[in-house]
C-alpha cells in the first residue's frame, strides 16, 4: 500500500478521538519534509461514563478531554482541534454531479459553476435528509451538515481544478456530504467551550480512512471497543459508511464477568483461550457485519479487499474470522474470497512510531485528510461550495 506525497501545511493542530475505552490525542506540526509529532497521549475512560456505548457523564468526559489535550500539546496550544467523537451515527452521502451543458463551445463561467453547485447541492441535501429520516427518524431540523467536500471535477473526462474559461459538454463533480445529529454537535461545542477551545472541526474516521487508502475498491472495518465502523469504496468512489453497535470490548466484558479476570489478563490470552465466548461473540458479530455491509452496498457487488483496523484488528481470531467469512450464504455478491490488506509502514513520520500501529491508522489517515483539506480550502471549487452551502442554509 503506497501513499502519494502531498504538500504540507506548517501549522499546529491537535487530533482528538473520543472513544468509550480511551481518549487518544495527538498534537502535530506539518513541515515541508514530513510530519512532526509534538505529543501523544492516551487517557483511559471509565465504564460509568457511558451507557450502551453512548456518553452520559459529559462533565467527566470534558475534563478528560482537557487533560489529554494538555498533555499532548505540552504548552504548544494547537491552532485547531480535529475531532472524531461518539455520535450515535454519522450519515455520509457521496454524489456524482453529472451535468450536460447546452452549448459546449461556450466558455465556462464562474456563475455557471456556482449555479450547478447550488442546484445539485440543494437537491442532494434534501434527498439525503429524506433518507436519514427513513433510516433513523431524524428530521432535517434535527441534523447538522458538518462536512462537505468536492473530491474532483472533470470536463469531458479530463480532470480540472479551475474550470473557468474552459469549454466542454459534460461536467462531472464528485461531492461528499456528512451529517450528524444536531444535539450531539451542540454537546460537542459545549464541551470545548467549557475550557475555552472553541475552534474545532469534526472529521469522522469513516471518511478519512477511505479517502486515504489508495485502493480503489476496498472495505474498511474499524473494530473499536463498543462500536465497529464500516466504510466501502468502489472505483475510488465512497459508496457509504455505517456504525454498528458491537465491538471487541463486548467480548472482553463478557469474559471478565464470567471468569473475574482483569482486562489485561483477558487481552493477553484472547487469541488462545475463551473459545466458547468467542464463538458466541462472532455469531452476533457476523450478523452485524453482514447487515452493515448490506445497508451500504444494497444489491451491488462487495469489494473483496478488506482493511482491518482498530483495537480488535490485532487479534488473530478476528483476522481468521474475516478470511473464512462466506458472504454467498448471506446473499451478498462478492467476486473473490476476502483478502486482508496490510498497511504500508514506509511513511515520512518523525517521532511518530505509534502511527504505524494498525490501531492508530484512523488517526494517521485523519492527519493526512486534514492536511489535504487545508491545502485545498482556498481553491475555486471549495470556496464556491462553502458559499453555496451558506446560501442554502440561509434560505
Amino acid at each position: 500500500m503506497n501513499f502519494k506525497k502531498q504538500e504540507l501545511s506548517p501549522k499546529n493542530f491537535s487530533l482528538l478521538d473520543i472513544g468509550t475505552y480511551k481518549i487518544r490525542t495527538v498534537t502535530c506540526k506539518f513541515f515541508y519534509d514530513g510530519i512532526g509529532i509534538i505529543g501523544y497521549n492516551e487517557k483511559r475512560q471509565e465504564d460509568d461514563n457511558f451507557f450502551l456505548g453512548e456518553a452520559r457523564d459529559f462533565k467527566t468526559i470534558s475534563e478528560n478531554i482537557r487533560l489529554s489535550l494538555e498533555k499532548s500539546e505540552k504548552g504548544n496550544e494547537a491552532d485547531e482541534i480535529i475531532v472524531n467523537l461518539l455520535a450515535p451515527q454519522f450519515f455520509l452521502y457521496s454524489h456524482q454531479i453529472n451535468f450536460a451543458r447546452k452549448n459546449e463551445n461556450e466558455e465556462i463561467t464562474e456563475k455557471e459553476i456556482v449555479s450547478i453547485l447550488k442546484d445539485f447541492e440543494k437537491k442532494y441535501i434534501l434527498s439525503s435528509c429524506e433518507n436519514i429520516k427513513k433510516k433513523s427518524g431524524y428530521n432535517r431540523e434535527d441534523l447538522k451538515l458538518i462536512f462537505s467536500s468536492i473530491g474532483e471535477m472533470k470536463i469531458d473526462g479530463k480532470k480540472t481544478e479551475i474550470p473557468i474559461g474552459k469549454k466542454g459538454k459534460n461536467i462531472k463533480i464528485a461531492l461528499v456530504n456528512i451529517f450528524m445529529p444536531l444535539s450531539f454537535f451542540e454537546i460537542t461545542k459545549k464541551i470545548f467551550v467549557s475550557f475555552g477551545r472553541e475552534k474545532f472541526k469534526i472529521i469522522p474516521f469513516e471518511y478519512s480512512v477511505l479517502r486515504t487508502l489508495p485502493e480503489e475498491n476496498v472495505v474498511a472495518i474499524n473494530i473499536g471497543n463498543t462500536k465497529t465502523y464500516i466504510g466501502i469504496k468502489r472505483e475510488n468512489y465512497i459508496v457509504g459508511t455505517t456504525r454498528i453497535n458491537i465491538g471487541i470490548g463486548d467480548l472482553i466484558k463478557k469474559i471478565k464477568e464470567k471468569y473475574n479476570l482483569t482486562q489485561v489478563e483477558i487481552i493477553k490470552n484472547l487469541d488462545t483461550q475463551y473459545e466458547e465466548e468467542k464463538r458466541e461473540f462472532l455469531s452476533i458479530f457476523e450478523s452485524c457485519i453482514v447487515s452493515g455491509i448490506e445497508e451500504i452496498i444494497e444489491n451491488d457487488i462487495c469489494p473483496h479487499m478488506f482493511l482491518l483496523i482498530g483495537g480488535g484488528a490485532h487479534n488473530l481470531f478476528i483476522k481468521e474470522f474475516f478470511k473464512n467469512l462466506s458472504f454467498s450464504k448471506h446473499g451478498i455478491k462478492i467476486i473473490k474470497g476476502i483478502q486482508i490488506i496490510n498497511i504500508d509502514e514506509e511513511q515520512n513520520i518523525e517521532d511518530g512510531e505509534f502511527l504505524k500501529n494498525p490501531s492508530n491508522f484512523d488517526i494517521f489517515s485523519t492527519i493526512l485528510t486534514y492536511n489535504y483539506l487545508e491545502n485545498k480550502k482556498n481553491d475555486f471549487l471549495t470556496k464556491n461550495l462553502e458559499k453555496v452551502i451558506k446560501e442554502i442554509e440561509e434560505e
